[in-house]
């Protein structure tokens, strides 16, 4: 029997390049969440390190980040980081 092929489906995708922000406001917004964003990452090491679940560690990591896909992304990086 032949298996039914399903095609690649491409919800998002990633760019790579250099940020050029248009004024002093846009630049300091910009290095607050990168600042957020390396504590969320410190703080998702040591939840994962004390056994903590991604769906209860990604919650907590909400509140630094006020983003789901940014938490998600720091626990994915922390995990990353830490193999």
């Amino acid at each position: 029997m032949v298996e039914q092929i399903r095609e690649a489906r491409i919800d998002f995708a990633t760019i790579h390049g250099l940020i050029i922000p248009k004024t002093q406001e846009d630049y300091l917004r910009l290095n607050l969440l990168c600042h957020r964003f390396k504590k969320a990452v410190n703080r998702a090491i040591k939840m994962q390190l004390d056994g903590l679940d991604k769906s209860i560690g990604v919650k907590e990591l909400r509140k630094i980040l006020n983003n789901w896909w940014h938490a998600v992304s720091a626990w994915d990086f922390a995990k990353m980081l830490r193999n």
